[in-house]
């Protein structure tokens, strides 16, 4: 698999990694719905912090390195 660039700031990755990491302890055992639910968000934001790259970004063309994400939405 090819590695993604980083196109988050690393505070903004270190948030992601460590509110993926509550999700992932909040859903430990799946029993519903909801713990489910958290268990893939919390894999996800994991996985975002720890890459530093969110496909959302990328699939809209923006780099929070590089200012705000509104404001680049809004030059285009």
């Amino acid at each position: 698999m090819q590695k993604k660039p980083p196109n988050m700031s690393p505070f903004e990755g270190a948030v992601s990694l460590m509110l993926g990491l509550l999700f992932l302890v909040g859903a430990v055992f799946p029993r519903s719905l909801k713990q489910l639910f958290l268990l893939l968000a919390g894999g996800g934001l994991v996985y975002r912090g720890m890459t530093n790259h969110c496909g959302l970004y990328h699939a809209l063309g923006v780099d929070a390195r590089k200012g705000s994400v509104l404001t680049q939405l809004g030059e285009k």
